[in-house]
């Protein structure tokens, strides 16, 4: 039987790291769906599945932490892996996405490599 590639859900506001993160991670064997912001995300969420949510933090209509908390609240899916998405360094950024719930936080300029792993 062959296993079918992870899901990935990518939502961004910007099209071009929808683009070179969706790239990275289809060439690395995933599924990728993309959206243009939390709301467009969690409005495909109620017809699909997916393994893995990686959310850009700042974006307009549903931002990043607002998509965390409704898809961790949500117990149909709270299973799923959230990791924010920003250019954001600062410590207080990261305490609080993962207050919100995130699993994990990963800052935009990350290596290639490190993203994928």
């Amino acid at each position: 039987m062959i296993e079918e590639p992870r899901k990935i859900l990518l939502v961004d506001d910007s099209r071009s790291v929808r683009s070179q993160i969706g790239g990275l991670l289809t060439a690395a064997g995933y599924t990728v769906i993309l959206a243009e912001d939390g709301q467009e995300g969690w409005e495909w969420l109620q017809e699909h599945e997916v393994d893995l949510i990686v959310s850009d933090l700042e974006m307009p209509k549903l931002n990043g932490l607002e998509f965390c908390k409704v898809v961790k609240d949500d117990q149909r899916l709270r299973h799923i892996y959230f990791i924010l998405l920003t250019g954001r360094t600062e410590i207080e950024t990261r305490v609080t996405g993962l207050n919100t719930g995130a699993d994990d936080y990963i800052i935009k300029t990350t290596h290639a490599d490190e993203f994928i792993a």
